[in-house]
Protein backbone atom coordinates (compact mmCIF):
# COMPACT_ATOMS: atom_id res chain seq x y z
CA UNK A 1 0.00 0.00 0.00
CA UNK A 2 1.26 3.40 -0.98
CA UNK A 3 0.40 6.97 0.56
CA UNK A 4 1.77 10.07 -1.26
CA UNK A 5 3.97 7.45 -3.22
CA UNK A 6 5.49 5.90 0.00
CA UNK A 7 5.01 2.32 0.72
CA UNK A 8 3.60 1.81 4.10
CA UNK A 9 2.42 -1.66 3.68
CA UNK A 10 3.82 -4.31 1.80
CA UNK A 11 6.02 -7.55 1.73
CA UNK A 12 9.06 -6.13 3.03
CA UNK A 13 7.46 -2.62 5.00
CA UNK A 14 5.05 -2.28 7.60
CA UNK A 15 4.70 1.36 8.96
CA UNK A 16 2.82 1.69 11.97
CA UNK A 17 -0.40 2.64 11.53
CA UNK A 18 0.19 5.86 13.79
CA UNK A 19 3.00 6.85 11.66
CA UNK A 20 1.20 6.78 8.22
CA UNK A 21 -0.53 10.29 8.03
CA UNK A 22 -4.03 8.68 8.31
CA UNK A 23 -7.29 10.51 10.38
CA UNK A 24 -10.35 8.66 11.20
CA UNK A 25 -13.45 9.93 12.15
CA UNK A 26 -16.09 7.22 13.67
CA UNK A 27 -19.79 7.31 13.11
CA UNK A 28 -20.43 8.06 16.59
CA UNK A 29 -17.98 10.47 16.95
CA UNK A 30 -16.51 8.35 19.77
CA UNK A 31 -15.14 11.51 22.63
CA UNK A 32 -14.07 10.30 25.72
CA UNK A 33 -16.71 11.84 28.02
CA UNK A 34 -13.93 12.25 30.96
CA UNK A 35 -11.98 14.39 29.06
CA UNK A 36 -12.40 18.28 28.05
CA UNK A 37 -12.74 19.43 24.44
CA UNK A 38 -9.00 20.50 24.62
CA UNK A 39 -8.01 16.54 25.81
CA UNK A 40 -10.07 14.92 23.23
CA UNK A 41 -8.63 16.93 20.16
CA UNK A 42 -5.20 16.51 21.57
CA UNK A 43 -5.60 13.34 22.32
CA UNK A 44 -3.86 11.96 19.13
CA UNK A 45 -1.03 14.92 18.98
CA UNK A 46 1.53 12.26 21.21
CA UNK A 47 4.47 13.19 18.76
CA UNK A 48 4.04 16.87 19.80
CA UNK A 49 5.35 18.85 22.59
CA UNK A 50 3.09 19.69 25.18
CA UNK A 51 3.10 23.52 24.24
CA UNK A 52 2.65 22.79 20.46
CA UNK A 53 0.10 19.86 21.27
CA UNK A 54 -2.10 22.36 23.17
CA UNK A 55 -1.69 24.81 20.46
CA UNK A 56 -2.44 23.02 17.71
CA UNK A 57 -5.37 21.43 19.92
CA UNK A 58 -6.25 25.30 20.14
CA UNK A 59 -5.52 26.01 16.32
CA UNK A 60 -8.04 22.83 15.54
CA UNK A 61 -10.84 23.92 17.15
CA UNK A 62 -10.68 27.62 16.11
CA UNK A 63 -10.97 25.98 12.71
CA UNK A 64 -14.04 24.22 13.61
CA UNK A 65 -15.38 27.43 15.05
CA UNK A 66 -15.31 26.13 18.61
CA UNK A 67 -12.40 28.49 19.82
CA UNK A 68 -13.64 29.22 23.67
CA UNK A 69 -14.99 25.46 23.84
CA UNK A 70 -12.11 24.04 25.29
CA UNK A 71 -13.04 23.91 28.58
CA UNK A 72 -16.31 21.87 28.09
CA UNK A 73 -17.03 18.18 28.13
CA UNK A 74 -18.96 16.43 25.41
CA UNK A 75 -22.17 15.96 27.49
CA UNK A 76 -22.42 19.93 27.79
CA UNK A 77 -22.43 20.47 23.65
CA UNK A 78 -24.91 19.75 21.22
CA UNK A 79 -24.90 16.77 18.52
CA UNK A 80 -23.52 19.48 15.77
CA UNK A 81 -21.12 20.87 18.19
CA UNK A 82 -19.82 17.12 19.05
CA UNK A 83 -19.51 16.19 15.43
CA UNK A 84 -17.09 19.22 15.23
CA UNK A 85 -14.86 18.35 17.99
CA UNK A 86 -14.29 14.95 16.33
CA UNK A 87 -13.53 16.32 13.31
CA UNK A 88 -10.91 19.26 14.95
CA UNK A 89 -9.65 15.90 16.67
CA UNK A 90 -9.27 14.32 13.11
CA UNK A 91 -7.76 17.21 11.45
CA UNK A 92 -5.12 18.33 14.43
CA UNK A 93 -2.47 15.87 13.44
CA UNK A 94 -2.52 17.64 10.29
CA UNK A 95 -3.09 13.65 7.66
CA UNK A 96 -2.50 13.44 4.22
CA UNK A 97 -5.44 11.69 4.08
CA UNK A 98 -8.42 11.55 6.11
CA UNK A 99 -11.13 8.22 6.51
CA UNK A 100 -14.84 9.33 8.05
CA UNK A 101 -17.25 6.51 8.25
CA UNK A 102 -20.78 8.24 7.97
CA UNK A 103 -19.89 11.32 9.68
CA UNK A 104 -23.05 12.95 9.00
CA UNK A 105 -25.67 9.67 10.22
CA UNK A 106 -26.45 10.67 13.58
CA UNK A 107 -27.39 14.30 13.04
CA UNK A 108 -31.16 15.11 13.12
CA UNK A 109 -31.76 17.20 9.58
CA UNK A 110 -32.22 20.34 11.01
CA UNK A 111 -28.45 20.30 11.52
CA UNK A 112 -26.75 18.18 8.65
CA UNK A 113 -26.99 19.88 5.58
CA UNK A 114 -25.26 23.07 7.76
CA UNK A 115 -22.55 20.77 9.52
CA UNK A 116 -21.59 19.16 6.08
CA UNK A 117 -21.25 22.38 4.88
CA UNK A 118 -19.00 23.96 7.58
CA UNK A 119 -17.29 20.40 7.37
CA UNK A 120 -16.26 20.98 3.71
CA UNK A 121 -14.90 24.19 4.47
CA UNK A 122 -12.80 22.92 6.82
CA UNK A 123 -11.70 19.87 4.67
CA UNK A 124 -10.44 22.38 1.45
CA UNK A 125 -8.65 24.14 4.02
CA UNK A 126 -6.61 21.26 5.16
CA UNK A 127 -6.06 19.70 1.31
CA UNK A 128 -6.46 15.85 2.39
CA UNK A 129 -7.57 13.37 0.49
CA UNK A 130 -10.88 12.47 2.30
CA UNK A 131 -12.47 8.92 1.59
CA UNK A 132 -16.25 9.47 2.84
CA UNK A 133 -18.47 5.75 3.46
CA UNK A 134 -21.90 7.20 2.90
CA UNK A 135 -25.42 5.68 2.62
CA UNK A 136 -26.89 9.01 1.26
CA UNK A 137 -26.81 9.07 -2.55
CA UNK A 138 -27.59 13.09 -2.48
CA UNK A 139 -25.26 13.46 -0.28
CA UNK A 140 -22.22 11.55 -2.64
CA UNK A 141 -23.27 13.67 -5.27
CA UNK A 142 -23.02 16.59 -3.63
CA UNK A 143 -19.49 16.27 -1.78
CA UNK A 144 -17.27 14.09 -4.33
CA UNK A 145 -15.04 14.53 -7.26
CA UNK A 146 -15.08 10.70 -7.56
CA UNK A 147 -17.87 7.98 -6.62
CA UNK A 148 -17.52 4.11 -5.84
CA UNK A 149 -21.02 2.07 -6.01
CA UNK A 150 -20.71 -0.60 -3.70
CA UNK A 151 -23.36 -3.27 -3.79
CA UNK A 152 -22.71 -6.94 -1.25
CA UNK A 153 -18.75 -5.64 -1.18
CA UNK A 154 -18.78 -5.46 -4.89
CA UNK A 155 -17.61 -2.55 -7.10
CA UNK A 156 -20.38 -1.94 -9.93
CA UNK A 157 -19.54 1.26 -10.43
CA UNK A 158 -17.19 4.40 -10.26
CA UNK A 159 -16.79 8.19 -12.08
CA UNK A 160 -17.61 11.63 -11.06
CA UNK A 161 -21.04 12.67 -9.77
CA UNK A 162 -22.04 13.84 -13.72
CA UNK A 163 -21.28 10.23 -14.58
CA UNK A 164 -23.58 8.81 -12.30
CA UNK A 165 -26.23 11.66 -12.53
CA UNK A 166 -29.79 9.41 -12.93
CA UNK A 167 -30.74 8.34 -16.47
CA UNK A 168 -27.35 8.78 -17.52
CA UNK A 169 -26.45 4.81 -16.30
CA UNK A 170 -27.76 1.71 -15.51
CA UNK A 171 -26.77 2.12 -12.44
CA UNK A 172 -27.81 4.99 -11.50
CA UNK A 173 -31.09 3.87 -12.27
CA UNK A 174 -31.59 2.27 -9.23
CA UNK A 175 -30.16 4.46 -7.07
CA UNK A 176 -32.84 7.10 -5.55
CA UNK A 177 -31.37 10.77 -6.29
CA UNK A 178 -34.15 13.30 -3.94
CA UNK A 179 -33.49 17.11 -5.07
CA UNK A 180 -30.87 16.59 -6.98
CA UNK A 181 -32.23 18.48 -9.98
CA UNK A 182 -32.40 22.29 -11.01
CA UNK A 183 -30.35 24.81 -8.97
CA UNK A 184 -28.96 21.91 -6.45
CA UNK A 185 -27.20 19.67 -9.20
CA UNK A 186 -26.74 19.52 -12.96
CA UNK A 187 -25.10 17.95 -15.35
CA UNK A 188 -22.38 20.97 -15.76
CA UNK A 189 -21.97 20.91 -12.03
CA UNK A 190 -18.27 21.36 -11.00
CA UNK A 191 -17.30 19.49 -7.66
CA UNK A 192 -13.90 21.16 -6.69
CA UNK A 193 -13.44 19.30 -3.33
CA UNK A 194 -11.16 16.24 -3.65
CA UNK A 195 -13.31 13.83 -1.95
CA UNK A 196 -13.99 9.94 -2.86
CA UNK A 197 -17.34 8.89 -1.66
CA UNK A 198 -17.95 5.53 -1.60
CA UNK A 199 -22.00 5.34 -2.03
CA UNK A 200 -23.64 2.07 -1.08
CA UNK A 201 -26.47 0.77 -3.28
CA UNK A 202 -29.50 0.64 -1.60
CA UNK A 203 -31.10 -2.87 -1.25
CA UNK A 204 -34.25 -3.58 -2.81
Amino acid sequence: MLINDIEVSGPSTFLEPERRGIGLMFQDFALFPHMTVAANVAFGLTNFPKPARQAAAAEALARVGLAGYEGKYPHMLSGGEQQRVALARAVAPRPSVLLMDEPFSGLDLRLKDQVRADTLAVLRETGATVVIVTHDPEEAMGMADQIALLKDGTLVQAGSARDLLPGRTACSQRLSFPRLTGSRLSPTTEVSLHLLVYAVLRKK
